[in-house]
């Protein structure tokens, strides 16, 4: 069973959305991220950092986790790059997702499945991150945690209530929501070659405390 210690660094990386939604966006883009209401996003995985960092965890940030590319936080290459750094570094135990939305699926030639295979660490993150969290688990059996994303669960200025302990997120993919399904129906039909084999499922457990 995989648990997080006090002192633990984890890494932190924008997979999907990009984070900070104070500059002007097209009515098309604004219309396609009207679910992102509350604070700005960005202030938001910040606080959520703050967060981290009082349960005794060392959030280190990605070197494009504020970049923008189109919707996306940063082009493939670099977001894939802020995440086989931190798959390489033996000292990041974990990775967080800040945000969910679109765009994860553009990253998946690039990642490092041979070094997530040697060393698999678990992928927090909801909403698109499955699309991450899917398919790292399919070709190099890398646990995943469907149900905390930073953005997400500080868009109104405090932890969401039901996320408040963070003891209770992880989840099995199947019983969180159908954004996992969708993602995984994504790339049984687009993508099959980071498509778990039919019968395999996701695994989660405690991860805190």
């Amino acid at each position: 069973m995989f648990k997080l210690q006090e002192g633990d660094k984890i890494g932190i990386i924008t997979p999907s959305n990009f984070l900070d939604y104070q500059t002007p966006l097209d009515p098309e883009l604004k219309a396609s991220l009207a679910h992102n209401r509350g604070i700005n996003p960005r202030d938001a995985a910040d606080l959520a950092v703050e967060y981290l960092k009082s349960l005794g965890l060392q959030p280190i940030l990605g070197e494009h986790v504020y970049d923008k590319f189109r919707h996306m936080g940063g082009t493939p290459q670099n977001r894939a790059d802020d995440f086989n750094k931190f798959i390489r570094n033996p000292e990041i135990k974990a990775v967080f997702c800040s945000t969910g939305g679109a765009g994860a699926q553009y990253m998946l030639p690039y990642l490092d499945y041979e070094n997530l295979r040697k060393n698999p660490k678990p992928i927090f993150g909801i909403s698109d991150a499955s699309t991450l969290q899917i398919a790292a688990q399919s070709l190099s059996g890398c646990p995943s945690y469907n149900g905390f994303s930073l953005a997400y669960d500080f868009k109104y200025g405090k932890i969401r209530p039901e996320s408040n302990n963070l003891r209770k997120l992880p989840q099995s993919l199947r019983r969180r929501n159908g954004y996992p399904r969708l993602c995984r129906r994504y790339l049984n039909r687009r993508l099959p070659e980071y498509a778990p084999q039919s019968g395999r499922n996701t695994l989660f457990s405690r991860f805190h405390g």
